[in-house]
């Protein structure tokens, strides 16, 4: 049985496209409702960061400081709303869909991808959710 982090790192290199759904190529929301809804967490739907932040909590997951990250939780970033968000693979590094735009429509015109980044590597933290899968 395939596990959920091993899920998410399947995807590395797929290309990022702007509200790409996988088909094609993801943006990072598309990212991790894709990982999310294949272990059955998430119901079909279209979701943004900031729709996913708001679901989890009103789900009552445990929120988490980035202190507290142990792996496999969803990160959120941005400034006063979620516009950003990636996986946890571990207290130090995140899986995301990343370095794309709104321009990002196609792989043509796009050089971002899924890729692992450090945690360090945004400054703009909102929070995290640990959610249950594995």
């Amino acid at each position: 049985m395939i596990k959920f982090r091993d899920y998410a790192l399947a995807f590395l290199g797929k290309p990022y496209i702007w509200g790409g759904n996988g088909s094609i190529g993801f943006d990072c929301s598309g990212f991790v409702v894709e990982c999310l809804q294949a272990f059955g967490v998430l119901p079909n739907g279209d979701w943004t960061s900031q729709g996913l932040l708001e679901r989890f909590s009103r789900l009552g997951y445990a929120k988490v400081r980035k202190t507290e990250i142990k792996g496999l939780e969803v990160c959120f970033w941005g400034k006063e709303r979620a516009t950003h968000c990636s996986i946890a693979l571990d207290d130090k590094f995140m899986i995301e869909a990343g370095g794309g735009n709104s321009r990002s429509t196609s792989v043509s015109n796009s050089n971002g991808i899924v890729r692992i980044r450090p945690l360090t590597y945004r400054t703009d933290f909102i929070t995290a959710y640990r959610v249950p899968v594995r």
